[in-house]
């Protein structure tokens, strides 16, 4: 009985520190891969596509996202600021920095949400390890994420509610 509790608890933090590597190799692809494609955006019954570019190069990231439905949209990040055209408003916004979507600190994020591996999947033709990220309380959001075994990148993410189901999901 103590082999077999003994056991449990090395085999669960094991499990943790897999979740947290797959989630640190998602944090350094996001920022340090080039990248290119098109994502689409399903929340509120609402579907929004966008064409996303990734560049690092010498001078650091830069980033283009082109809206391909709906009102004429463009945004541009680079190290120094991210620069919003809207054409059909003839308006266009230059501000500071954004922070990545995905580049979360995880030490923090363990003080509001556990970390699980749920198993594998196929997205976007490509094969994905699922991790969980799921609220210690009922007042956040949990998210699924579906992360390419290759390369580490996100191939989807599902923003779930109290009860597990999406409210939001990226692809």
């Amino acid at each position: 009985l103590l082999f077999g509790l003994a056991l449990q608890v090395v085999a669960g933090k094991t499990s943790q520190q897999d979740v947290r590597d797959w989630l640190e190799r998602m944090i350094h692809a996001v920022r340090s891969l080039s990248y290119e494609g098109t994502f689409v955006y399903l929340h509120d019954n609402h579907m929004e596509s966008m064409h996303l570019r990734h560049l690092v190069g010498e001078g650091g990231e830069w980033e283009r996202l082109v809206s391909l439905n709906g009102a004429a949209r463009e945004v541009v990040r680079d190290s120094a600021s991210v620069t919003c055209v809207a054409p059909d408003s003839k308006s266009v916004s230059i501000g500071g920095t954004l922070r990545a979507v995905f580049s979360m600190d995880l030490d923090l994020l363990s003080t509001y949400y556990h970390f699980r591996l749920l198993g594998s999947s196929r997205v976007a033709g490509r094969d994905a390890k699922v991790v969980a990220i799921i609220p210690r309380d009922r007042l956040r959001y949990g998210y699924r994420i579906y992360l390419d075994k290759k390369e580490f990148l996100p191939l989807k993410t599902d923003m779930l509610n109290s009860r597990g189901e999406a409210v939001s999901q990226v692809m």
